[in-house]
């Protein structure tokens, strides 16, 4: 037996489902930490995984149908009261020695003990799930802990824990994690232990013909969306995050501004850019973008008396505004103004020269696309080396069936559309760029990166003001999830697993209350100016 504190009741419990061959073995190494009580869940099972159970002594909870992933850590939490809660797989035989730093841990003051596999973290291409973990953990502002969460086992609460969260939400590990992190409770990453090396290879982790990605993928894609869901549910649709300096309600005053524009000769091509500072390169790009027959629609910020006397230079008529407004809501304002068939949207704080805008319209020009975005592709690699803009582009282009897609998106400009996909977007829906390409996905239209524009020596420039308002572009991901999950429901159109939640008897598992989000229909300009 393990030394450990005898003052604290300790459960383990073991959800199981055909593990014959190792259920003794697991029994054997959790009953060296000397519990009081050890619980297996069987269910679904049709070997002898229940009668070798009760010959080591454990108290058995039987279903004789499978009850989907997960659902039976929370009947064996349910069906028992303990200080600590520790959580096993009936495939994986640990050392009791490797598992009694989950229970040190718990008591010594931690509501919740991790099983580290942040190496997953640092694969040159990340998988779907280990996406959505690291997404979710930079969302409750504990990119610290990287992609762990409680999807890895083994792993432990304490009773407080479960009391606050409730054992039911063990169901949903995703949602399970996100409610201690959102009560601030205590956690820890108790150790590394390698279960990915030891687990059962199953066909579910196996993509078939015809499917996007494996079963268990989606299962775990919709955990997360559903546990996102939950922290909108219980803040605001963007998550209780900020608009950073973007001053959406301009829009409403627009023609304040826009009233003496003067469109010349409808023009094939458009191109929209958001101005907001003096620069050579602005000088330089004004200089070439006047040689071609291309539309120019500025939007000028708060502008400095540098930036209005170049475009005076140039005789290149702009719009004032007197304040920064913000980038996307400059795009809005200025789709509204462009005459042509085919718009390219730029900030203008990102150096590109005008040959850079091609490829975004010939694309449209020729029909290979309606939305055409900068291929960011490249930057989906090592998780831990990742900008947090493309780990949530991921996240959200995975969400909307779009893994092609990867980092790339309209939150990171240059990008354009035609005439045809701006009018069934709404010029008002730029305002909040993830939920336009969500609403482009969701119309059936195509979305297409087309070029990638050299950013490997600017990218930490280029993402400066998403760094600087990070809570903004975290805001514009939550926004985008709850306006899919507006469409497709609180797991956003994922499977659940099989998971037969009513054998938890708790009406929360069908519907989690949360706070009620009053919510003018999707395509109201109303939704986006909140």
């Amino acid at each position: 037996m393990l030394l450990r504190k005898k003052n604290k009741k300790l459960a383990v419990i073991i959800p199981c489902m055909n593990e014959e061959s190792t259920i003794s073995a697991v029994i054997q190494q959790a009953k060296k930490l000397n519990p009081d009580s050890l619980i297996v869940v069987v269910n679904g099972s049709s070997d002898r995984t229940a009668e070798f159970a009760r010959n080591e002594g454990a108290e058995v909870i039987e279903y004789k149908q499978p009850l989907g992933n997960d659902v039976g850590r929370a009947i064996g939490a349910m069906h028992t009261v303990a200080d600590i809660y520790l959580f096993l797989d009936g495939d994986l035989v640990i050392p009791a020695e490797d598992l009694y730093p989950f229970v040190e841990d718990i008591e010594n003051g931690a509501d919740m003990a991790l099983n580290s596999i942040d190496w997953v973290a640092r694969y040159p291409v990340p998988h779907a799930p280990a996406i959505a973990r690291y997404f979710i953990n930079i969302v409750q502002g504990r990119r610290d802990l990287g992609l762990e969460n409680v999807l890895t086992v083994p792993h432990a609460f304490s009773r407080r824990a479960l009391d606050l969260i409730g054992k039911h939400t063990l169901a949903i590990p995703q949602l399970a994690n996100a409610k201690v992190l959102e009560r601030n409770l205590k956690v820890t990453v108790s150790s590394n232990i390698n279960v990915l090396a030891i687990n059962k290879k199953r066909d579910n982790h196996i993509a078939k013909a015809g499917e996007l990605m494996p079963k268990a993928y989606d299962r775990m894609h919709g955990d997360t969306v559903e546990a996102l869901w939950y922290l909108i549910g219980r803040t605001d649709r963007r998550g209780g995050y900020s608009q950073g300096n973007r001053k959406r309600k301009t829009y409403s005053k627009r023609h304040a501004y826009t009233r003496d524009w003067k469109a010349k000769k409808p023009a094939e091509s458009s191109i929209v850019l958001s101005v907001t500072q003096h620069s050579v390169y602005l000088r330089q790009l004004l200089e070439q973008l006047i040689q071609y027959d291309i539309e120019l629609i500025p939007i000028v910020h708060d502008g400095s008396p540098q930036v209005i006397q170049i475009f005076k230079r140039y005789q290149i008529p702009f719009i004032e505004i007197p304040h920064f407004i913000g980038h996307d809501v400059a795009f809005a304002i200025g789709s509204e103004l462009a005459t042509g068939r085919n718009i390219v949207f730029h900030d203008t704080t990102i150096p590109i020269d005008s040959l850079s805008f091609i490829p975004f319209l010939q694309h449209l020009k020729h029909g290979q696309a309606d939305i055409t975005l900068n291929d960011h592709s490249r930057y989906l690699g090592k998780l831990e080396g990742m900008h947090a803009a493309h780990i949530g582009n991921c996240f959200v282009n995975i969400m909307a069936r779009k893994n092609d897609l990867t980092a790339s998106s309209m939150l990171l400009p240059p990008y354009g559309m035609n005439r045809n996909a701006l009018e069934r977007i709404g010029s008002f829906v730029l305002m909040s760029p993830c939920v336009a390409q969500l609403r482009a996905i969701h119309l059936g239209l195509k979305v297409k990166p087309v070029v990638e524009i050299d950013y490997h020596e600017r990218i930490n420039e280029t993402l400066k003001p998403i760094v600087l308002n990070q809570d903004r572009i975290i805001g514009d991901f939550m926004e985008g999830i709850y306006y899919w999950t507006q469409l497709f429901g609180k797991r956003g159109g994922f499977h659940d697993g099989d998971r037969i939640r009513s054998v938890l008897n708790n009406d929360w598992m069908m519907n989690e209350p949360v706070k009620n989000i009053q919510t003018p229909g999707l395509d109201s300009l109303h939704w986006i100016l909140g």
